[in-house]
């Protein structure tokens, strides 16, 4: 039994063994096509404008981290206090369910011009140019009225 000991202990060690090469795992799609957009939640904007300023339409290829954006660029507006964003499979199998619940900031105030050295049609004109959500009424926030403030002088600025 000595013998024996002695001799496994001499014995070189068996050669190590290589791992069982691996497949290489295939790619996982992220990128597919928006088979829908549901929008709930909007009382003063209509879809299409929602949609303009997401940003995303029916039949894009889109990523997880595109629709992200666009919920970001929605809530950037300044014109909802909150946008919730879900998507998932499409009933269909072969695209993205997207849906967007928004929350409209408000209250909504008229639009009044007052000593510009423009016609309230002309600022109203480029602002409805610049901006979807631009109309008749706009909610007072920070956001949206430094946005407003901003094309205004810039176009202002233009005029000379």
């Amino acid at each position: 039994m000595l013998l024996l000991a002695a001799v496994l202990l001499l014995a070189p060690p068996a050669p190590a063994q290589k791992p069982a090469a691996r497949a290489p795992k295939p790619a996982v799609q992220t990128a597919w096509p928006v088979e829908s957009i549901t929008i709930t939640g909007n009382r003063e904007y209509s879809r299409e404008q929602i949609l303009e300023a997401a940003g995303i339409r029916e039949g894009q290829t889109v990523r997880p981290p595109d629709i992200e954006a666009a919920q970001k660029r929605l809530l950037d507006t300044g014109v909802f206090e909150e946008v919730a964003v879900r998507f998932g499979p499409a009933a269909g199998g072969k695209g993205y369910a997207v849906s967007f619940e928004v929350a409209e900031a408000g209250p909504f105030f008229p639009v009044r011009f007052e000593d510009l050295p423009a016609s309230a049609e002309e600022l109203m004109k480029v602002l409805r140019q610049s901006d979807p959500f631009f109309g008749p009424r706009i909610p007072a926030t920070e956001a949206t009225i430094n946005r407003y403030a901003r094309v205004i002088e810039d176009h202002l600025a233009g005029k000379d």
